[in-house]
């Protein structure tokens, strides 16, 4: 399914001027950002099917040393669903909104 406008507004705000939309991983999954920084980031609107493959992305992103940090930004009503995922994963860093008036720190959960 192609991005819709507002998808591709927000990578492009994400990477700034010198990051990487479309990032390839070792993988062959896509990285929505790399930010200049090496921060990784995840935009998904779908709902929790497509947050559960996002965090994965961003964990493997985090994982092979392509990013030092990772980001999820959702829409404000799957802020619960993507905090859980991401601490069923193990995988720290910041979770906000699409506009990003809420940020969520989450902390790396140990074993």
């Amino acid at each position: 399914m192609p991005e819709s406008p507002r998808h591709k507004l927000l990578k492009r705000k994400d990477a700034h001027v010198t990051g990487l939309t479309e990032y390839h991983l070792p993988s062959g999954k896509r990285l929505d950002v790399l930010s200049p920084t090496s921060i990784a980031v995840e935009i998904e609107r779908s709902g929790p099917p497509g947050i559960m493959k996002s965090v994965a992305t961003l964990v493997e992103a985090m994982n092979s040393g392509t990013a030092r940090k990772a980001r999820l930004r959702v829409p404000q009503k799957d802020i619960e669903v993507a905090y859980q995922e991401m601490r069923r994963q193990k995988l720290g860093g910041e979770l906000t909104n699409l506009s990003g008036t809420t940020k969520i720190k989450v902390p790396k959960r140990r074993s």
